[in-house]
């Protein structure tokens, strides 16, 4: 008699998973930054700017602190005449294009005393330049540390100096980098999903075989017996055939995986080079809901979250993820006692 599978493995999905054990990060821009790949994008006709084209990756979501807003608006007509482009164009570019997928994350002022914004309150004109800090860019620097780990896409160097970012001459080649191993990482997430599900599909088609198998043995065996005489009839059952397509397999591959190797090679040393602004001490639970919220870009009740973070080893409960989203100015209550992090970027008129 033939036994059915008692179940699925345990891990069945880890050791597809395990492929992506590197964090994802968030990408945290700065004012000058969005204008100048705004402007760019126009001066080039270029169809998806470097910052949409980050957003739809899926795996670096961008994100301003409040204070850009006013920034972009006094430092967009500047950048856009050194760019030589049109400003409408360019106001066109960055308002309507860009940053809609750029959220806005207004900050309680708690979230200001994290130790990278007091890096840079230490604005004092009486310090060395190198020690010196600019009170103007600390929000963004307490936003990077509260979305952590993340990346600083800027073009300030004070952030350069206190080790939150590369230095200003290597942050578009870096950003082009993040791009690629952002999409590295989304097209291997989807491949490890879509093996998963096969997976689970190959399983539960042999759990149901087996199971039929145990209650009709007899008929078993004659299906069996009618596939191997079918099987011999195409000769399928030919060694020589089976030798010739394992040959063709491995021609037809080889290139594929090839590619697929210089692919995780350049997607490594990217990540390698990346500097990241990481967590400071336990998370709060404004932190671990705004964390997850900001991957996975979407709008979860307080039940919902509780079992995403749950999902991860994280247990806060419902009430408290609850009360922490209400109380902090970081998150948006849609219809349905959803949440959602950030607000949209719009100019000071159209608010």
């Amino acid at each position: 008699m033939v036994s059915p599978p008692a179940g699925p493995p345990a891990l069945l999905s880890a050791p597809l998973t395990s492929a992506l054990t590197c964090p994802t990060v968030v990408t945290v821009v700065d004012a000058c930054a969005l204008a100048q790949v705004a402007c760019g994008a126009v001066r080039d006709a270029e169809p998806v700017d470097l910052i949409t084209a980050l957003s739809g990756t899926g795996r670096s979501n961008p994100f301003g602190a409040a204070h850009i807003v006013e920034e972009l608006q006094r430092h967009l007509p500047r950048i856009a005449a050194d760019t030589g482009v049109p400003l409408d164009q360019a106001q066109a570019q960055l308002w309507k294009r860009m940053l809609p997928g750029v959220p806005i994350v207004d900050l309680a002022i708690g979230d200001h005393l994290s130790p990278a914004a007091r890096l840079l309150l230490r604005d004092d004109p009486s310090l060395p330049a190198v020690a010196r800090g600019d009170a103007d860019d600390a929000p963004t620097a307490a936003l990077a540390q509260f979305l952590a780990p993340t990346v600083i896409l800027t073009q300030d160097s004070v952030f350069a100096r206190f080790g939150l970012a590369v230095p200003v001459d290597r942050w578009v080649g870096m950003a082009h980098g993040l791009l690629r191993a952002a999409g590295f990482e989304a097209n291997l997430d989807v491949s490890v999903r879509v093996a998963e599900v096969a997976a689970r599909l190959a399983w539960h088609t042999a759990a149901w075989a087996g199971r039929a198998a145990a209650r009709h043995p007899v008929l078993a065996g004659a299906v069996v017996a009618l596939a191997v005489l079918v099987c011999r009839h195409q000769g399928l059952l030919d060694s020589a055939r089976w030798r010739a397509g394992a040959i063709s397999l491995r021609e037809t591959a080889g290139p594929l995986l090839e590619r697929f190797a210089a692919a995780s090679e350049d997607h490594a040393l990217t990540r390698a080079r990346l500097v990241l602004v990481e967590a400071s001490g336990e998370a709060t639970t404004e932190q671990l809901a705004a964390r997850h919220l900001a991957r996975t870009r979407s709008a979860l009740t307080p039940g919902q979250l509780r079992d995403a973070l749950a999902a991860d080893g994280v247990r806060v409960p419902a009430t408290r993820l609850k009360a922490a989203m209400r109380e902090h100015p970081g998150f948006t209550r849609l219809t349905g006692d959803r949440y959602f992090l950030g607000r949209p970027a719009l100019p000071d008129t159209a608010r």
